[in-house]
């Protein structure tokens, strides 16, 4: 149970993660944020009641749902990442 989050944490999680953060760094906070709510209780949360408890899965049936939130999130962000949107907002004000 131990070796599938490891590798999934080597394949997704560092797209997952660092992705928001340079956004937040360049002054896009509120639309990484608004994501990782959303994300987290739809799919973390909500397919964890569904994959562990309904379709009685057990204990790895929450590791599913932490796997499947990752992707999404890095499915997001990605698309942000390229769409450019994200170079529009500034961290710091316009000094001239």
């Amino acid at each position: 149970m131990v070796i599938w989050p490891g590798i999934f944490a080597i394949l997704i999680w560092p797209i997952a993660f660092t992705l928001p953060t340079t956004f937040r760094g360049a002054g896009d906070a509120r639309w990484p944020m608004a994501v990782s709510l959303s994300v987290m209780f739809i799919c973390r949360i909500g397919l964890s009641y569904v994959i562990a408890d309904f379709l009685g899965v057990g204990v790895f049936g929450t590791w599913i749902p932490m796997f499947i939130d990752w992707y999404v999130r890095a499915g997001f962000y990605i698309y942000r990442y390229f769409s450019g949107k994200w170079m529009e907002y500034r961290a710091v004000g316009n000094n001239s």
